[in-house]
């Protein structure tokens, strides 16, 4: 496996997980039957599953980052090795690659969103960008 598979598969992975949150409780979910519950309208309900997005977007990118080594995971900051069942190293430049699938992929769903919005809805919002990788080895202020 190469780093750039590993990333279209954590990609992948995420898309149907929101798949899974957008069938409600017919994806057989809490989350999804939480969203049901809310007895949203439409245009929201697709706010709100763009929200969801946002955060498991966020969240898998900053993990991608602590285990490359650019972010800390807890208070710990170091690099980590992610091999495959082979042997070949992963890890790398893991966090450039998901950088750009998320934000070229963001871009396209918004187009989407604003093709689908119910009139009268407002303007979509615009998707957040990710920052780029933080240094390394982040500077400590001190008090």
């Amino acid at each position: 496996m190469h780093a750039k598979k590993f990333i279209d598969d954590v990609v992948a992975s995420n898309a149907s997980l929101l798949a899974l949150y957008a069938q409600g409780r017919q994806g057989q979910t809490r989350l999804g039957a939480l969203l049901d519950g809310l007895a949203l309208a439409e245009a929201q309900r697709v706010q709100v599953l763009d929200l969801i997005k946002l955060a498991i977007d966020d969240a898998t990118y900053q993990l991608v980052c602590g285990i490359e080594g650019s972010a800390s995971l807890g208070d710990s900051q170091q690099d980590y090795t992610l091999l495959d069942e082979d042997g070949n190293t992963l890890t790398g430049a893991l966090d450039v690659l998901l950088y750009d699938r998320l934000n070229t992929r963001s871009t396209v769903r918004r187009s989407a969103l604003r093709r689908n919005a119910a009139p009268g809805s407002g303007p979509v919002p615009a998707p957040r960008r990710f920052p780029p990788a933080p240094p390394a080895r982040p500077h400590r202020w001190l008090p």
